[in-house]
């Protein structure tokens, strides 16, 4: 019996708020701001420290592709990872963008090879495409990408070109985009303390311009002296007022080292003032940074008490707090990149090489200290002296080499490497021994 169309299948849809371009085509809801975001990453300290803090402690859980299914496709993935030009690293880090753009684009860049003396489709690079060159195409009814699911837009050239799936590589950041593929940016709720930084910096500079020389007036009595610079002759002398003479020198105070005037008695006393804007002037604007530093840092998660640089003492277990969040959202990130990476650039590379699989292995975190690699040492000895591991065993040798972080043991050298023991030490076997000779024959220096 066939299920009524309302009961399986799509019914409602998720465009219905989005403008389509051209060949389904959608328009980037925050393509206005990709420029002010861009523009934050690359001239603002304090984002392009969160962001790249982000960026780098995403990359340092990522570890080495393993499949214990079948190690046939981990060793050929990994090869063909360590083949292409430039590193997994590399790409990550250009995949990672998204985080600040809000998504990302990249191109997988395939090549024929030869894999153990039979030709394969390898990797050859991946290129992550610059966020505003960058559409993607969804298919009108679902609300998912498309066949061609990016399309790069060449803006000098006025033309553009589609990308094929199995070419694609396509991250969104962000939870809660509503079937978005440009996701959301990580500096989108930072912006507008961004946007306020830059004039408060501007005006610091003019506080300090116009308030750190300090002001100066002068009170001189009224009346005439003879100008010292020109004063005339004893025939002609000539006078100038006090308020002259006197404006005269402080237009010159700052290129001088000194001022010397008469002081007068009475109510002819001359006297100077200096008004300055006040102690505090510097350190509002220094708080004003520092509060807008800090909600920069809260926009996109990093624990700001690691970039405080002691200009504020905090408990331990705060920083700790601090940090937890940020290594929960990390890891969020983390595994969606490991999903992207198994399911748009392991599956079709398996895929096109062995045909379809059920397990497309994975890449396992890296997140292990050294205390721990100690702990962990201890158990895997303790199970190999207990029989629970044996290193003869492939899977169980490279289950304890990927935990620990060491490289994977290549198949023919572990061949290799039995075939010797069973050369050099098999006379020493009891079953060689009793192959050789009769049970009731004793063992001798001769005959051993």
């Amino acid at each position: 019996m066939v299920a009524p169309s309302k009961v399986v299948g799509q019914i409602g849809n998720s465009l219905w708020t989005t403008f389509f371009l051209f060949d389904n085509a959608v328009a980037n809801p925050d393509s206005a701001l990709i420029t002010d975001f861009e523009r934050m990453y690359e001239t603002d300290e304090t984002v392009a420290a969160a962001i790249d803090f982000m960026i780098l402690a995403v990359l340092n859980k990522l570890d080495r592709y393993v499949n214990e299914s079948d190690p046939t496709l981990q060793e050929f993935v990994n090869d063909a990872l360590n083949g292409m030009r430039g590193s997994l690293l590399e790409a990550c880090a250009g995949i990672l963008t998204a985080i600040w753009a809000g998504y990302s684009g990249t191109e997988i860049v395939w090549k024929a090879s030869t894999w153990k003396g039979s030709a394969r489709i390898m990797l050859d690079k991946l290129v992550t495409y610059h966020p505003r060159s960058v559409m993607f195409n969804l298919d009108r009814q679902t609300g998912e990408l498309a066949d061609e699911p990016i399309t790069q837009w060449r803006w000098f050239d006025g033309s553009y070109v589609k990308i094929p799936r199995h070419k694609s590589i396509v991250f969104t950041h962000g939870n809660g985009t509503f079937g978005n593929p440009y996701g959301r940016s990580q500096l989108k709720r930072g912006r507008k303390n961004w946007l306020l930084k830059d004039p408060v910096l501007k005006m610091w500079v003019n506080g300090v311009d116009k308030y750190g020389t300090p002001l100066v007036a002068a009170m001189v009595p009224d009346g005439e002296i003879r100008d010292p610079e020109n004063p005339g002759t004893e025939d002609a002398p000539n006078y100038i007022s006090n308020v002259a003479y006197m404006s005269r020198l402080l237009n010159n105070i700052q290129n001088g080292t000194g001022l010397a005037m008469s002081t007068g008695t009475g109510d002819e006393k001359s006297d100077i003032k200096f008004h300055g804007a006040g102690a505090g002037l510097g350190d509002a604007f220094e708080r004003l940074i520092m509060y807008l530093n800090k909600m920069l840092f809260r926009s996109v998660l990093t624990p700001s008490l690691l970039f405080d640089e002691g200009q504020r003492s905090g408990s331990y277990a705060l920083g700790q707090s601090h940090f937890d969040i940020f290594t929960m959202m990390n890891g969020g990130i983390y595994r969606k990149l490991v999903e992207v990476l198994i399911e748009q650039l392991v599956r079709p590379l398996i895929e096109m090489n062995f045909g379809p699989q059920k397990d497309y292995g994975t890449f396992p975190e890296r997140e292990i200290s050294n205390e721990d690699m100690d702990k962990l040492a201890k158990i895997f000895a303790a199970m190999t002296d207990k029989g629970y591991l044996d290193p003869e065993q492939e899977e169980h040798l490279h289950h304890v080499q990927s935990k620990l972080g060491f490289p994977l043991t290549k198949s023919e050298d572990i061949a290799a490497r039995q075939e010797k023991v069973a050369k050099d030490y098999g006379h020493y076997l009891r079953e060689d021994e009793t192959n050789d000779q009769p049970n009731d024959t004793p063992v001798t220096k001769e005959t051993a």
